[in-house]
């Protein structure tokens, strides 16, 4: 068994951050969706949201690749 498989790793909110970013701009989001995305993903994590957090990025990355999540959506709000 791997050692370091069974140790988790401690980061930093800020390299949480850039790794969501860098893993979303690599699935075709835009800079600014990906901030997005990641703050609230991020977010999850923090308070201890395990099930909505960065760690299903590989989840989100299926459904972008099959069109099930837009890399691109158009949100308004109406009041």
């Amino acid at each position: 068994m791997n050692a370091s498989a069974a140790q988790p790793k401690t980061m930093t909110e800020s390299e949480l951050q850039d790794l969501g970013q860098r893993a979303f701009r690599g699935l075709g989001l835009s800079a600014e969706h990906a901030k997005d995305v990641v703050d609230v993903l991020v977010l999850a994590d923090l308070f201890g949201l395990s099930t909505h957090g960065l760690s299903h990025v590989e989840s989100y990355g299926e459904r972008l690749n099959v069109n099930g999540i837009s890399k691109t959506p158009n949100i308004t709000v109406k009041k």
